[in-house]
């Protein structure tokens, strides 16, 4: 009897050193990794409605780290803007350019100073402005939405030319429609307060990475039921939809647009070059339908092919792959170079409906 309550007193004993071990070694784990997750997870930035842009932003004053495939920070300005800390007003001297696009304009892989509105401004000796207006996600209902707030003659922010940077026609192959902007407010407080290491780690459990759908979780084992069927993809009047969404452009605005067409090509896909896309005519289609709304274009596909000839690869991090990805501080670089050699050459010009509109083919 004595013996069957050593025992009993032994393994009660065992027990509790093994749940006191493993508590300690989950706060010191706990601990490891928010001490190290800055050189690993990306942050979490608040974000509030800007009227004069009409869309939703990251707050003014705080600074976004991105891990996902190069290693950077960048420094969030007035009115959303990545990168860029001042709001500046066109003068005799200096132009002011807005900039819009998706995350590959936005650039928060790459440092402040390798942003394309930094580039453009240093390639311009400063005698151009840019205001980065990109977001990451952004398509064009985004962008021109913005634009017509921007330029509606109440919103104090000014400028003379809105430059959109295209890195896929699919962004324009869309039914025009308000954009549904929404900002969940416990996510958002969240935001501000915890450590993004937390939050991500709650996003890994409750949605899925790739598609950022709430995940089905599940506790027992056995084959996964669904009711979800795949509908056939319907045909969309693509190039129509183009059309319809540069007009709505050019009644948004009646400053200069200027479309810089940066496709992902020359890209790797399957260990082997690529150096065009499937789209080879829709370019020059789209070409056209831009010089009929009086958009300007400039196209970059010949440049990144002569880079790729000469092995740089505009886009790709060490810590991802070259040839996939955003744009890289090289691609950045030139995309500026060659948008600054095209102001200096039509950039006081008038607008005109001609083909030299479009520059680079």
């Amino acid at each position: 009897m004595q013996r069957a309550t050593t025992i009993s007193t032994a393994k009660a004993r065992g027990f509790r050193g093994d749940l006191v071990r493993w508590c300690a070694g989950l706060l010191m784990g706990t601990v490891l990794v928010g001490i190290t997750s800055p050189l690993m997870v990306r942050s979490y930035v608040p974000r509030r409605f800007d009227a004069e842009r009409n869309a939703l932003v990251f707050e003014s004053g705080h600074r976004y780290r991105w891990r996902s495939e190069g290693y950077a920070t960048t420094s969030i300005g007035p009115h959303g803007m990545a990168g860029r800390l001042s709001l500046v007003r066109p003068s005799a001297e200096r132009r002011v350019i807005a900039l819009w696009g998706d995350s590959q304009a936005e650039g928060m892989c790459v440092d402040d100073s390798d942003k394309i509105h930094s580039a453009i401004e240093d390639a311009s000796l400063q005698k151009i402005a840019v205001l980065p207006f990109a977001r990451s996600g952004d398509d064009c209902n985004d962008w021109i939405r913005q634009i017509e707030s921007i330029d509606s003659g109440q919103s104090a922010i000014t400028v003379d030319a809105h430059l959109i940077l295209v890195v896929e026609w699919s962004d324009w192959m869309i039914p025009i429609e308000d954009p549904r902007e929404s900002v969940n407010p416990l996510v958002n407080q969240a935001s501000g307060h915890l450590p993004a290491f937390l939050i991500q780690a709650v996003r890994n459990v409750i949605t899925d990475g790739i598609s950022n759908e709430r995940r089905s979780l599940r506790f027992r084992p056995g084959p996964i039921s669904s009711d979800r069927h795949l509908s056939a993809p319907r045909q969309t009047d693509g190039v129509g939809m183009i059309e319809r969404q540069f007009a709505r452009l050019r009644l948004a605005t009646e400053k200069r647009c200027v479309l810089v067409n940066a496709p992902m090509m020359p890209a790797i896909v399957g260990g082997e070059v690529l150096w065009a896309d499937e789209q080879e005519r829709l370019h020059e289609l789209v070409f056209q339908l831009a010089i009929k709304n009086g958009i300007e274009v400039i196209d970059l596909r010949e440049d990144f092919r002569e880079l790729v000839r000469d092995g740089q690869w505009p886009r790709g991090f060490h810590n991802g792959r070259f040839g996939d990805g955003h744009y890289n501080a090289l691609g950045n670089a030139w995309i500026a170079n060659r948008v600054v050699a095209w102001w200096d050459q039509k950039g006081n010009q008038a607008k005109t409906k001609s083909t030299n509109l479009v520059s680079g083919q």
